[in-house]
């Protein structure tokens, strides 16, 4: 099973695949797409980018980057993000400002 770990305000929650979903939350499909879109699904739970956190390896992820890269971009202080138990977590707004910025 594929899945997608992420915090929302403060709370570790699981993304998983369409197949995966439908069985446990809704007992019939609600459309033919394979995977849901964090954007839809913050949407739909009424998450604002702020409340979403993603680690280091997330971020390196969806950047397309190691992980390395992304330690040093919060390093050069060009990638915002917050130590929390030791580690780095980026929040989606910071991410979104960043991606913006490079694109």
């Amino acid at each position: 099973m594929d899945i997608q770990v992420l915090k929302i305000r403060g709370e570790e929650y699981v993304f998983l695949p369409r197949r995966d979903f439908n069985k446990l939350v809704k007992p019939s499909p609600r459309n033919e797409r394979e995977w849901y879109g964090l954007d839809e699904i913050c949407e739909e739970l009424g998450v604002s980018d702020r409340d979403v956190e993603f680690t280091v390896s997330q971020v390196a992820d969806i950047l397309a980057k190691k992980p390395l890269e992304i330690h040093r971009l919060i390093k050069a202080k060009t990638l915002k993000a917050q130590k929390q138990a030791g580690r780095y977590v980026i929040n989606k707004q910071e991410l979104k400002k960043y991606r913006n910025g490079i694109e």
